[in-house]
């Protein structure tokens, strides 16, 4: 600390001890000596007691002369399995149903479709052109719902539902009120089950000509040999997605049954760190639809006691998972190989300035690894038979 302090008759760094001390804050002086004496001396301490802190030690001062500290750590809570418990997951059988191949079939003809205006009202099967601006019932203005000359499909099931059956009887150039309700699992989640309305104004009504899928079609607009081949294309293009989905399903299931098939017993402090991570990723993810935490308590009738609740529920549900799949990982000697690390992790460095890749590959080499050692365990669990 004397090295950035200047006193008159001395040079930098050159001024006695007493000199220094009547220029230095006490509680700064304990702070910087205790932060150095931490730094030198944790590493053994945990090595000697066989230690393993989830979290960063909290220390305080017991006294100051002589100087004595007291370490505070949370340890990793010893883990305990359920006697009868099953972490199997049933597979899903996968099949793409024939409404959804018509479906992606109809998209990928859309393109290829003739529009012809009519005066007449708009029936289902009829493609309108409307503009429209939607609000919630406090007369918010709903971000990203307002469109002049939108296209829609009437029964295309594209829009929210209810929306594109309360268009059919307009005609063009009548403007009427829509009102829907929007879906729990809507993708914008401050608006999941919030009632609406929007203003829909019609501009045009046509009716489409759709071409008909034929082995010449395939073949001068579809690149594929047969109209078979199209539809076959769009099975296995739904099937792969099916099958992902099914995936992320499974994988969700077997994470909340290794939470409930442990024992273990959550330190507050650990509760209390998962959940400001958990808020202040809630708060980002919000922002990023424009709506502040507070303005989605608000808007969800949250008080912050109940969320808070949720939040810690949530939070001790994660660590339980963690924890669970840590001890799986020790008890199964779940292994990758270098090389696949290796190769990881050279992949990850391209992406970091040169000048800091040497101290970075350390400790992303460790992440790279136990993540890896991650997916290869839940691979084996999900592939246990059933």
């Amino acid at each position: 600390m004397g090295a950035n302090i200047n006193i008159k008759g001395f040079r930098p760094g050159k001024a006695p001890p007493s000199a220094l001390l009547e220029r230095i804050d006490p509680e700064r002086l304990l702070e910087e000596t205790v932060r150095i004496l931490m730094r030198a001396s944790l590493p053994a301490l945990f090595t000697e007691h066989k230690l393993l802190p989830l979290l960063p030690p909290r220390v305080e001062a017991v006294s100051r002369n002589p100087l004595t500290l007291a370490v505070t750590v949370v340890q990793r809570p010893p883990v305990t399995w359920k006697k009868r418990h099953d972490l199997r997951v049933e597979k899903k059988e996968i099949a793409a149903d024939a409404k959804d191949v018509d479906r992606v079939l109809t998209q990928l003809l859309r393109p290829h479709e003739k529009a012809t205006p009519v005066d007449r009202a708009a029936q289902t099967g009829d493609r309108v052109t409307v503009d429209f601006r939607g609000l919630l019932d406090d007369g918010t203005a709903i971000e990203g719902m307002t469109a002049s000359n939108y296209a829609v499909d009437l029964g295309g099931n594209r829009l929210i539902p209810g929306f594109e059956e309360q268009i059919v009887g307009q005609r063009a150039g009548e403007e009427r009120t829509v009102r829907v309700t929007f879906p729990t699992e809507y993708h914008s989640e401050p608006l999941r089950g919030k009632p609406a309305s929007f203003a829909v104004r019609l501009h045009q009504v046509s009716t489409i000509e759709r071409p008909e899928l034929t082995d010449d079609f395939a073949q001068k607009h579809l690149g594929a040999p047969t109209a078979a081949a199209v539809r076959e294309r769009i099975t296995a293009s739904l099937r792969s997605q099916e099958e992902q989905w099914d995936r992320m399903r499974r994988e969700a299931e077997l994470l909340k049954k290794i939470a409930a098939a442990i024992d273990v017993e959550l330190a507050d402090e650990l509760i209390d760190d998962e959940a400001r991570a958990l808020i202040t990723d809630r708060a980002e993810h919000l922002k990023e639809q424009g709506v502040t935490l507070e303005q989605w308590l608000q808007q969800e009738k949250k008080d912050s006691k109940a969320f808070m609740k949720e939040i810690r529920d949530e939070a001790s549900e994660r660590l339980r998972v963690r924890l669970g799949i840590e001890d799986l990982l020790v008890s199964r000697a779940v292994a990758v190989p270098d090389a696949d690390v290796d190769k990881a992790l050279e992949q990850h460095l391209a992406q970091v300035p040169e000048e800091r890749r040497n101290e970075a590959r350390g400790d992303m080499r460790m992440r790279i690894a136990h993540n890896m050692k991650v997916d290869a365990l839940i691979e084996q669990l999900l592939a246990t038979e059933h």
